[in-house]
């Protein structure tokens, strides 16, 4: 309402209406009328997942997929996934490139290939390759070849 009162073109009537609530509002007292509490919701316990459905998942992830295709396969969300993982005790998978990986990139990228074909070549996206190339002082080349 208070957004309404500063932008709309407001006549007399309408100020008059205005004048009466807050009239009402005092004669009440000024308070307004206490709400009974709520009691908090109990949470929801999730769907669970059948426990073939669990021992599919971790077979899958053990022969190489990742989350992300594991979840896509079984229409559940990759949070699920690494949950059932984590429940399971099965060990996850380092992420991002080791120390091997990333000299073995520096020397194709320093070669002249390209961030995306190391990182096809690696198993990395291009993105995940020149951070980690970054991150040991590789100078990256501009789109056009040529150092910056």
């Amino acid at each position: 309402m208070g957004l309404l009162k500063t932008y709309c073109n407001r006549n007399g009537t309408t100020r008059q209406i205005d004048g009466l609530v807050e009239e009402a509002r005092g004669q009440i007292g000024g308070v307004a009328p206490q709400r009974t509490p709520r009691s908090p919701r109990p949470a929801r316990a999730g769907k669970q997942l059948p426990a073939e459905t669990e021992r599919a998942i971790v077979a899958e992830y053990k022969a190489g997929q990742t989350m992300k295709q594991i979840a896509a396969r079984h229409g559940i969300h990759r949070v699920t996934v690494s949950e059932v993982l984590d429940r399971t005790g099965t060990a996850k998978r380092p992420r991002g490139m080791n120390a091997t990986q990333v000299s073995l990139a520096a020397k194709l990228y320093e070669s002249g290939e390209s961030l995306a074909t190391v990182g096809a070549q690696l198993g990395f996206n291009a993105t995940t390759v020149r951070i980690a190339l970054m991150g040991v002082g590789v100078r990256m080349r501009d789109p056009h070849g040529r150092l910056r």
